[in-house]
């Protein structure tokens, strides 16, 4: 893609610890293009417990937002002059707008969620929904989940004792009790049999991460017409997704939730929601790029 460069050329940039896997600036210049916005969105490494760096880079890099992913979601807190009622409420900041050098924190995790099961003719209402992993995009979920009418939250997690913890932020929050358990064959297997919405939300199946689930086996458990979400988008088609649409679940990855989480950040960088036209566009740049794969 050829970006053209002049002073009035606006500067974004994702800031994250590794960042250099990000498909955040193919996502955003992509839009860019199809938009013909004259901007240019790249990649910055900011080391783990070095976010104040941010205070100087932002002016001298004359940044008009960045995005934040791990493990910059909560630390970012400090340094903004406000924070919208969605990122207090999830406790995480992924969107950051600057206007005349004042810094606000959006939350679009959980839009990009909702926006990803829509487009599948999928929700979080009446489901009784599972969340493997206790980590921060689980806590925006199970949060999400249990203020959008789901009729019950549970989140599974390989050390117990964190699940507990976050179902008990769930009921701090929201008033409704959510319910935990460890990653453990049979907690798998006795709450995947009240499942109708399965989340991943582990990097079990992750590229590069090593780590796999020792038995995906629980999934046989899952009622007919379950769903199943793993958050992880490379590989695009984990042994989690595989092993469930062999069982005839609808199944997918995170992929639409990352690109539906971007455009709800562009909406707050530039007033404008992306559509259609540049779904397609953003698509085929992440294929011309070969930052995906076929599901």
């Amino acid at each position: 893609m050829r970006i053209r460069f002049d002073h009035e050329t606006r500067r974004l940039a994702v800031i994250g610890d590794p960042i250099a896997h990000s498909l955040s600036p193919v996502i955003h210049n992509a839009l860019y293009a199809a938009l013909g916005i004259n901007a240019f969105y790249q990649p910055l490494y900011v080391p783990k417990g070095r976010i104040e760096c941010m205070r100087d880079a932002v002016p001298m890099l004359g940044l008009r937002g960045f995005n934040v992913t791990m493990p910059h979601k909560q630390a970012v807190f400090p340094l903004l002059d406000g924070v919208d009622e969605q990122a207090l409420f999830y406790r995480s900041v992924n969107t950051v707008c600057v206007d005349d050098g004042r810094l606000t924190g959006h939350s679009t995790d959980a839009q990009g969620f909702a926006l990803a099961l829509s487009g599948r003719g999928l929700s979080v209402e009446g489901q009784d929904v599972l969340i493997l992993g206790a980590g921060g995009a689980s806590a925006t979920l199970a949060l999400y989940a249990a203020t959008h009418e789901a009729r019950s939250v549970a989140v599974l997690n390989r050390t117990e004792s964190r699940a507990a913890e976050l179902a008990a932020r769930v009921y701090e929050q929201t008033g409704k009790k959510a319910a935990a358990g460890g990653l453990t064959e049979t907690d798998l297997v006795s709450f995947a049999s009240r499942a109708t919405l399965l989340i991943n939300a582990t990097p079990l199946g992750m590229h590069g991460s090593g780590r796999q689930f020792k038995d995906p086996g629980f999934l046989r458990a899952l009622p007919k017409g379950a769903a199943v979400c793993d958050l992880i988008y490379s590989p695009a088609a984990t042994l989690l997704l595989r092993e469930a649409r062999a069982l005839g679940h609808a199944a997918f990855n995170g992929l639409d939730m990352l690109i539906y989480q971007a455009f709800a950040a562009f909406e707050h960088f530039f007033g404008i929601m992306p559509g259609e036209q540049e779904m397609a566009a953003v698509r085929l740049s992440l294929k011309q790029e070969r930052k995906i794969g076929e599901e």
